[in-house]
Parts: C-alpha cells; structure tokens; sequence
C-alpha cells in the first residue's frame, strides 16, 4: 500500500482525505478534555503534518526538527529497513527542512543522538513555556 500511495499523489490525497480529519479530530478532543480537566501546563503535539492541518494556528508556538537528507535517508534505512527509494519518495511526500523552518518559531537540527535531541526539545520547551508564563510571544 505504501509503495502506492507514495507513487501516486491522487491515492495519497484520498487516502489523506479520509484519515488526516480523524487524526486531527482526535488531537482536539484530547487538547479539550486536558483544558476541561483543568491542566495548565504545556502540551507537546509531535505532528508531522500539523502545518497541513492548520493547527499550528491553535498553537502557542512550533518547534520544527529538520536534519540533512541524507541523514534522514541513513535512519529510515536503519530503523525501518526502507531502502533509499522509499525514503525519497516519503521524504518528497513532505515539507522541505527549509519550509519547516521557516513555519517554526523554534528550529532544533536532528544530527546527533536521540537524547541530544531530547535535551534540545526539553530546553526548547522549556523556553516557550518561560516565555508564555510571562505574557510574552515566543
């Protein structure tokens, strides 16, 4: 099915059309019910197509993750066993790391270890939320 849908972007949008309003629907309800429970904090929301969606308009700031392609092609490789021609094709399938960028507010870059990223995120999230505590724009 993959192989298909990320050959042919008329059964991707379709395919698209018919799973994205489910997932977004699912993440609103949640945001929902954690503001109706009374929860103040920070919620992190790792969508990839968010910008797709539009949410990052309900959002209070967006962190973009981008790294080098050919590290992006490496790791697809490695954890999902894809070869290079199925992690192109996905790849081409979404935003540039250019065009993340520029829609972000925050931008960390993804070359080194999965807990150097974890530190990023968490000093980035911390930040925004210093940030909105105090009223001001992040």
């Amino acid at each position: 099915m993959a192989a298909r849908i990320f050959a042919d972007r008329e059964a991707r949008s379709r395919l698209d059309a018919l799973v994205h309003p489910r997932i977004l629907d699912r993440i609103r309800r949640e945001w929902d019910a954690l503001r109706d429970a009374g929860f103040r904090g920070v919620v992190v929301i790792d969508a990839a197509l968010m910008l797709e969606w539009g949410l990052e308009r309900d959002c209070d700031a967006v962190i973009a993750v981008v790294a080098p392609e050919a590290m992006q092609i490496e790791r697809l490789w490695r954890s999902r066993g894809w070869s290079e021609a199925d992690a192109r094709a996905r790849l081409q399938a979404q935003r540039t790391n250019e065009a993340f960028a520029a829609a972000a507010d925050v931008t960390l870059v993804n070359q080194g270890s999965a807990e150097e990223l974890r530190r990023q995120a968490r000093a980035a999230v911390a930040s925004i939320a210093a940030a909105s505590m105090k009223g001001t724009e992040c």
